[in-house]
């Protein structure tokens, strides 16, 4: 299954979404996320994955709270810098967002 599921990331060639399957979402763990976000990270690098809310499939999995803890920690084994670049990074250049805006949102 997790075969699958990471054969599909690299097809779908888009930040994975929706990382919480099954007939409960709100019971995934850090750790039954962390092969996706690992296989993502692998396929595409920091510089091309961005985090999302995933409304409303975040709030089916615990809320955006639970969703944005859960994922800092499987994020908490990359540097501070790599975390910026999912967190804001990637975003702001594909969005083209001003980088002074940016310096008052860092996320420690």
């Amino acid at each position: 299954m997790i075969i699958d599921a990471h054969q599909r990331v690299r097809e779908a060639g888009r930040s994975p979404s929706g990382l919480y399957p099954g007939t409960r979402p709100d019971s995934w763990t850090p750790g039954s996320i962390r092969p996706f976000v690992d296989r993502a990270l692998e396929v595409f690098g920091v510089n091309r994955l961005m985090y999302g809310g995933d409304w409303p499939i975040s709030v089916a999995a615990g809320g955006y709270d639970r969703v944005f803890r859960g994922l800092g920690e499987v994020l908490a084994g990359l540097s501070e810098g790599e975390r910026q670049e999912i967190y804001a990074g990637t975003a702001a250049r594909f969005y083209r967002i001003d980088p002074e805006r940016l310096e008052t949102s860092k996320i420690s």
